[in-house]
């Protein structure tokens, strides 16, 4: 199956899901469409003068697609997915610069402030973001390189453009009104993401986190 006929057809499935559990949305925002694509170049254009060149090399899980530090890998897995085998990869990618943001005040940003010493954890255990792939065929193109943008960099984006804003104007009275106010719902296996790098990424362009985080539990299959 190619990975766009894959997604249409996980698309398909969250609808059903969504309707499943009469979950009404003003918006069902896609990271494959073209509108995401453009916006997601533009804000990587924006801060490209923070972004620098450097060689790497780690254990990747392909589970949760990125790379994990020494204290994430219990008997040489992922603790999110045991069954999965980590792969070693090493490549020259840009870099983005998260350890300057650890200084960032994330004091209050979770609903749940029982979970604050383990983004704390988190925050001091990172070190800078590789947000770009040189060996993946299918992504979104990074328009000053060969290499595609890293899975995680253009997706959490998806919670600014969804609700307005767009790179290369000036922050808005409409988006400001959404985003003072936003709440981001999100898995356990999500806190680094949604409450570290994202605000970093956002801080980078002078845009301020997101109000409140609430994580929730692992959802799980049939199985």
């Amino acid at each position: 199956m190619e990975p766009q006929e894959y997604c249409d057809k996980m698309c398909e499935d969250w609808i059903g899901f969504c309707n499943t559990i009469q979950m009404e949305y003003s918006k069902f925002y896609r990271t494959t469409s073209k509108e995401h694509k453009k916006l997601a170049q533009e804000y990587i254009f924006e801060i490209r003068d923070q972004l620098y060149k450097a060689k790497y090399s780690g254990k990747y899980c392909e589970g949760c697609e990125s790379f994990k530090t020494e204290k994430e890998i219990i008997n040489n897995q992922c603790e999110f997915h045991p069954g999965l085998e980590l792969k070693d990869i090493e490549e020259e990618n840009f870099f983005f610069p998260l350890t300057k943001f650890k200084d960032l005040n994330l004091t209050s940003i979770l609903v749940d402030d029982s979970l604050q010493s383990e983004l704390e954890s988190i925050v001091d255990g990172c070190g800078d973001l590789s947000i770009s792939r040189e060996s993946v065929s299918w992504g979104v193109d990074i328009p000053f390189t060969n290499q595609k943008m890293y899975i995680w960099t253009e997706a959490l984006m998806n919670y600014i453009f969804a609700i307005g804003y767009k790179p290369s104007l000036l922050y808005f009275a409409e988006f400001s009104s959404y985003w003072k106010n936003s709440l981001i719902i999100c898995g356990k296996d999500n806190l680094k993401f949604q409450a570290y790098i994202l605000p970093a990424l956002l801080a980078a362009n002078k845009i301020p986190p997101p109000k409140k985080i609430l994580v929730h539990g692992m959802i799980m299959d049939e199985d």
